[in-house]
């Protein structure tokens, strides 16, 4: 069943994620169709109100990550898949 999720408090999520180029072997190198693309959401145990709907959640980026003048520097990911924003879901 389709679910929106959203936060009270961000206006706009971002989801922790992962993506790779896969070639395929058996085509040669110069095909364009050579290349499949995957990708994941990378998620952590439900601690809100989602539990309802799956006992999985999306890891979400803090905003200030999302930002292109933060200074950058090295910043501990594992609050991440401790805590987050309080998702709902409808």
């Amino acid at each position: 069943m389709p679910n929106y999720q959203f936060s009270e408090k961000e206006p706009l999520l971002g989801f922790a994620g992962l993506y790779e180029f896969w070639p395929d072997p058996e085509l040669p190198e110069d095909d364009p169709e050579r290349w499949l693309l995957t990708c994941t959401v990378l998620t952590t145990t439900t601690q809100d109100a989602l539990g309802h709907v799956h006992d999985r959640s999306p890891v979400v980026i803090p905003q200030e990550w999302l930002d292109p003048d933060a200074e950058k520097g090295e910043t501990p990911a594992t609050p991440l898949l401790v805590q987050g924003p309080k998702l709902l879901a409808c």
